[in-house]
């Protein structure tokens, strides 16, 4: 019973090592949609590179990977 209830512990150790693995990835792959979601909520649109000439810089995209720009006239 005692090898039992220490492979049991073993087992249950490695499965929440992977489970939290699997959801770290989860996360990071969501903070990606979220930044994008985040941009456009905001009137922004995604751009890489310095936002362009009558935009300003309001945020960032692809979770801080490129910018996030908002007209600030009329396009």
């Amino acid at each position: 019973n005692q090898v039992t209830y220490i492979a049991f512990r073993i087992l249950l150790s490695l499965l929440t090592v992977e489970t939290a693995s699997e959801f770290a990835h989860f996360f990071n792959r969501n903070a990606d949609f979220l930044d994008n979601l985040n941009c456009r909520n905001n009137f922004g649109f995604c751009h890489s590179g310095d936002c362009p000439p009558s935009t300003t810089l309001i945020g960032t995209c692809i979770n801080g990977k490129i910018n996030c720009c908002k007209w600030t006239t009329a396009p």
